[in-house]
């Protein structure tokens, strides 16, 4: 999932949370026929929706439609909200041609990731490794290293660099193709 993603997940359901809050304190408050000076909330027994409400509601033929109108917003949002919790952006192949017409190369971003992180795994204090290429604004390789304690941590950087970086590196060939490391710690 992407940082967008996760940010916006956040801040909607924060607002949702604060929205709520505010809404079950005015309940309870309401339930337990508390009064609040300057405040005119109805009685814990009365109905939610007076009978004139209903009939006004029931008078005037646009009062559905918008009800509707309203709900399917909502439903769209929801959906909206839903599409973008699947929208990835890991890539699935990698298009390496550079001529068309002498024929096209594609390579799986999966084949190249399982290379990247069987690699990475041989390196010593390395105890696991993952890889994923991402096309936010260009192709990166991001590489997540599960490092033992004991290891040394510029040691693993400096073979990463000359090993898998330089093979994934050459195999793609870009020279310059972006990697994002990320090294967690273990504890044995």
């Amino acid at each position: 999932m992407s940082t967008r993603v996760n940010t916006t997940n956040r801040t909607v359901l924060v607002l949702l949370a604060l929205l709520l809050l505010i809404t079950s304190t005015v309940g309870l408050i309401i339930g337990f026929g508390a009064r609040l000076t300057g405040l005119a909330l109805p009685d814990k027994h009365d109905p939610v929706l007076s009978t004139e409400s209903l009939t006004a509601a029931n008078d005037s033929p646009w009062f559905w439609w918008v009800i509707a109108a309203g709900s399917l917003v909502i439903v769209l949002l929801a959906l909206r909200w839903l599409l973008a919790q699947f929208a990835a952006d890991r890539v699935g192949h990698l298009d390496l041609t550079q001529n068309d017409r002498e024929g096209t190369t594609t390579l799986t971003a999966g084949a190249l990731s399982d290379a990247v992180a069987a690699e990475a795994k041989t390196y010593p204090g390395v105890e696991d490794a993952s890889a994923h290429v991402r096309d936010r604004s260009g192709r990166t390789l991001v590489l997540a290293l599960d490092v033992a304690e004991y290891a040394d941590l510029n040691a693993v950087r400096s073979r990463l660099e000359q090993g898998v970086i330089a093979h994934a590196r050459q195999a793609l060939d870009e020279p310059d193709l972006p990697i994002h490391i990320e090294l967690h710690p273990t504890s044995t």
